[in-house]
């Protein structure tokens, strides 16, 4: 019997080469360190000792026609900087516009930011103490940050 010799096809040179080039790996890396550090710095848990002024005055915004939902926070009462969270209490928006005040970071935990409160109450129903560590979660954090000054107020 005659043993045939089999050979592979030889490659169209009118084909594009499938494989992705080391330059698109590149951009892609430098894009998802770039989107990276955008999300770590607009996300920067506070300092310890920075302060957030919620000065009083002016009415909690609205939006459009309709009358703007009341914006309200849990914040839990801690004991000590590193206790476990107790009791919750209420931060609104509405009541610190009226009565005012600020509020000081302690520290940073993996599941917060402990806060300290100087000022009027922080809500009708359920307040929280004034001078008591309060814990909230970073995203409570960044939405009260987030809350806009009252109108008129200049840092």
């Amino acid at each position: 019997m005659k043993s045939k010799l089999l050979l592979a096809p030889r490659p169209d040179p009118r084909m594009v080469h499938s494989g992705t080039p080391l330059i698109s790996y590149l951009i892609a890396a430098a894009l998802f360190v770039a989107l990276m550090l955008c999300a770590r710095l607009t996300h920067q848990p506070p300092a310890p000792g920075q302060l957030l002024a919620m000065p009083a005055g002016g009415a909690a915004r609205a939006s459009g026609h309709q009358p703007a939902l009341p914006n309200q926070l849990t914040a839990y009462i801690l004991t000590g900087a590193l206790a476990a969270p107790g009791q919750a209490c209420t931060i609104s928006e509405a009541a610190l516009r009226q009565g005012g005040g600020s509020f000081s970071s302690l520290a940073i935990r993996p599941d917060g930011v402990v806060l300290v409160w100087a000022g009027a109450a922080t809500a009708a129903n359920a307040p929280c103490p004034a001078g008591t560590n309060l814990l909230l979660t970073r995203d409570a954090w960044q939405t009260l940050q987030n809350w806009p000054p009252a109108p008129g107020y200049r840092h």
